[in-house]
């Protein structure tokens, strides 16, 4: 699961904030406003973490490593997610990449090294053509390699003016590429319907958080799974109070039932917010209760 949480490359188009969380089928949704759309649409760049400016973004005024400008908060975002996005390369971009940038400098001797890593960009994206995704990425490319030549071969007084076009060319090309490595990299089957392994899409059942909230109570809770695993009973040894349930209603949302009566509904909660957070909103939602007992 992608992860979540304060994003220097994502910003929600309609509230602003970094804190977007990608999911599946190349959608994304804003953790402030909840604002939901395509990937393409958080995106603040398309750098995809090379020399991108907002990486040398200064922090939060006052925050420091040790000292967050907000309460339970690191400089970059929430102290219990990764603050950055953790970017998984495609195969053959950073050359790719490097050989752009050294065009972008050096044009007329670095074009053939450029046209070399595309090719070998189009080859891998050729070799998936029945995806169509990769169809128009090995189009894409084939055409930013015959901007370069183009360029390269152009006369004199025009070449500047059309090297300049062929790096914007290249540039978009290899995003493209990224792209798709990045969509086809997700887990679908032949149907091209989402199927991760088993086991994968979450990393925790409700049991598993009962279990943990049992351990932030004390020595004396124990948990009990209910069948699957879709919730947890969670008691008190010697307290002749019946006991609390975690579990998710119809509406997809974490709850707390105490047994005699009572629910309280956390429905800000989801799983990329970690077992230990959970756990831990799960143990004050019971100890509330045993306060108004």
């Amino acid at each position: 699961m992608p992860v979540t949480g304060a994003q220097l490359h994502q910003k929600c188009p309609k509230c602003g904030s970094t804190h977007i969380t990608p999911t599946v089928r190349a959608w994304a949704y804003c953790e402030t406003c909840r604002h939901g759309s395509t990937w393409d649409e958080f995106k603040v760049c398309r750098c995809w973490g090379y020399d991108c400016p907002a990486l040398l973004a200064p922090p939060l005024p006052g925050a420091s490593p040790t000292r967050p400008a907000h309460p339970g908060r690191s400089a970059t975002g929430p102290t219990r997610r990764d603050s950055i996005m953790q970017l998984t390369y495609a195969p053959l971009t950073p050359a790719a990449r490097a050989a752009h940038g050294g065009y972008s400098v050096f044009p007329l001797r670095l074009a053939p090294l450029l046209v070399m890593r595309l090719t070998e960009i189009r080859e891998y994206a050729a070799a998936r053509r029945h995806n169509d995704v990769w169809a128009d990425t090995a189009k894409q490319v084939d055409d930013a390699i015959a901007s370069v030549c183009f360029a390269h071969l152009a006369p004199l007084g025009s070449r500047r003016k059309y090297r300049n076009i062929a790096s914007r060319i290249v540039l978009d090309a290899i995003a493209a590429y990224e792209d798709a490595y990045a969509l086809s990299s997700l887990p679908y089957d032949a149907m091209g319907r989402y199927s991760p392994e088993p086991g994968t899409e979450y990393p925790f059942s409700i049991s598993d958080i009962g279990r943990a909230t049992v351990r932030l109570l004390g020595n004396y809770w124990y948990a009990e799974s209910t069948p699957w695993g879709v919730g947890a009973s969670l008691e008190e040894t010697g307290d002749e109070r019946m006991g609390y349930t975690v579990a998710v209603d119809s509406e997809g949302d974490l709850y707390v039932e105490a047994q005699g009566g009572g629910r309280t509904v956390l429905g800000d909660l989801c799983a990329v917010d970690g077992l230990d957070e959970i756990a831990a909103r799960v143990a004050d939602a019971v100890r509330d209760f045993r306060k108004g007992d």
